[in-house]
């Protein structure tokens, strides 16, 4: 049987597979690693304060694209004034724009929260006339979901589905 020529990774696997050495390689990563797990501080509860909060405005009868122009656009102009705000994300659905407003970390949560609600609700006239009273809620870190579950069912529809586990 002829020898084939190995790669640099093939070099390298050969070296590990044929050294003495890899039992106390891999038994020094153990060790290193289990000493890093021991000596890492932890904390239950971090102290990290990233002050957020979406801003709900509905626009009754309009579409994606007008709720975007007409709302979501001004809003963002809007929230963009404010000190301290590190990113802007919204979301145009058919007769309702949500802007989610992320400030600097660090930055404190009551005074974030104050200077939003005064910069939006002060400058309520730049939303159309039509549209309902911006409604700001705060998000923490809390609010985040870890795990996300999604029903699916060959015999019932998406709404079937929310409305029987709804009412369990």
């Amino acid at each position: 049987m002829s020898q084939h020529k190995l790669n640099s990774a093939g070099r390298l696997a050969n070296l590990f597979v044929t050294s003495k050495l890899t039992i106390l390689f891999m038994l020094a990563c153990i060790l290193l690693g289990l000493l890093a797990v021991t000596l890492t501080p932890r904390e239950e509860n971090p102290q990290i304060v990233v002050p957020g909060a979406q801003v709900w405005v509905t626009l009754p009868g309009a579409s994606a694209e007008e709720v975007e122009e007409l709302v979501i656009r001004p809003l963002e102009g809007i929230v963009k004034q404010i000190a301290g705000v590190d990113h802007t994300y919204a979301t145009a659905m058919n007769s309702m724009g949500v802007l989610m407003v992320q400030f600097k970390v660090g930055e404190d949560k009551e005074k974030s929260l104050v200077k939003l609600y005064d910069r939006v609700l002060g400058q309520r006239e730049r939303l159309p006339a039509g549209a309902g009273e911006p409604l700001i809620r705060s998000v923490d870190v809390d609010d985040v979901p870890i795990v996300t579950v999604t029903l699916a069912s060959e015999i019932y529809d998406d709404y079937a589905l929310m409305y029987k586990n709804n009412k369990v």
